[in-house]
C-alpha cells in the first residue's frame, strides 16, 4: 500500500473541501488558509489553467470578497 504524498491535488481536493466546510460554518479565517494551500498544490500539479486550480482560485476569491462585504456592511445591517 503506497500512500499519498503531501503535494498530491488528492490531497488539495481534500483541503478545499474543508475549506468549504468551514466557510459554511462561517469560519472564514480557517477556511482562507486551507484554501490557499490547495491552490498552491494545484498550481504546481496541475498548471495554473487546470480546471481544478481555477475553481479553486474562484473559491478564494469568493471567500475574500464575501469578507470584505461583511467587513464594510453598515451597522443597522450586522
Amino acid at each position: 500500500m503506497s500512500l499519498i504524498q503531501e503535494q498530491h491535488p488528492d490531497i488539495a481536493v481534500s483541503l478545499a473541501n474543508l475549506a468549504g466546510i468551514y466557510e459554511s460554518q462561517g469560519r472564514d479565517s480557517e477556511a482562507e488558509p486551507l484554501l490557499m494551500q490547495a491552490l498552491e498544490i494545484f498550481e504546481r500539479g496541475l498548471g495554473l489553467n487546470h480546471q481544478y486550480t481555477a475553481g479553486c482560485r474562484k473559491n478564494l476569491a469568493d471567500l475574500r470578497v464575501g469578507e470584505a462585504r461583511r467587513r464594510h456592511r453598515p451597522i443597522s445591517e450586522q
